[in-house]
C-alpha cells in the first residue's frame, strides 16, 4: 500500500494575527462564528511567543493539519500481538496538528485543549497516537522524527513522553 499525503504543506510565515487567523477560518467555514467565540486568542499568543512556538516560526518548514494514510506494523498499535501477528501491516489514517522541519529533521506537535493540570495523564491519554503519527510520518516523509510532543493549552506549555525512571 502505497504512503501518501492528503493535506500539503502550508507556510505560517506570513505571521498574519491570531485574529486574522481565527477570521479567516470562520471565512472559509472551518469553524463556525460560535466555536471561533470559544477560541481563547490569549492562549493562542502565550504558544507563539513560547520558546517551542518560536522555533516553529523560524523552522525550515511547517505543516498545519497534515492529513496521511501510512501502513504500519500491527505491533506498534497493539502491543500484545504475538510476532507473527505483530509485523501484519495495518492502515493508519489521522491528521497531525503540527509538524515542524529542521535541518531535515521532523518535530511533530499535537495540541491539547482538555482541562487537565496532570502531564503524565495527558500522555497516557494521548502519547500511543502520537508515537503512530510519528512513525507514519518517518514513513511518508522518509525522514526521521526527532520528537513528538503534545501541547496543552490548558498549561500553556508543551508535554513530552514521561522518562522511565521518573
Amino acid at each position: 500500500i502505497p504512503l501518501r499525503l492528503v493535506g500539503s504543506e502550508m507556510c505560517i510565515r506570513d505571521r498574519v494575527s491570531p485574529e486574522t487567523e481565527l477570521r479567516r477560518l470562520v471565512d472559509e467555514k472551518y469553524l463556525t462564528p460560535e466555536q471561533a467565540n470559544a477560541v481563547e486568542l490569549r492562549r493562542v499568543r502565550a504558544f507563539f511567543s513560547g520558546a517551542l512556538g518560536r522555533r516553529v516560526l523560524k523552522a525550515d518548514k511547517v505543516y498545519k493539519e497534515q492529513r496521511f494514510i501510512a501502513s504500519v506494523p500491527a505491533g506498534l498499535v497493539d502491543k500484545a500481538l504475538a510476532p507473527r501477528d505483530a509485523a501484519l501491516p495495518v492502515i493508519l489514517q489521522g491528521a497531525v496538528d503540527c509538524m515542524f522541519e529542521e535541518n531535515g529533521v521532523l518535530f511533530i506537535i499535537d495540541f491539547k485543549t482538555d482541562r487537565c493540570y496532570d502531564k503524565n495523564e495527558l500522555w497516557a491519554h494521548y502519547g500511543t497516537q502520537l508515537k503512530l503519527y510519528g512513525e507514519a510520518m518517518a514513513r511518508v516523509f522518509q525522514k526521521p522524527v526527532a520528537d513528538c510532543m503534545l501541547y496543552s493549552f490548558w498549561l500553556n506549555q508543551p508535554v513530552y513522553e514521561p522518562e522511565e525512571n521518573a
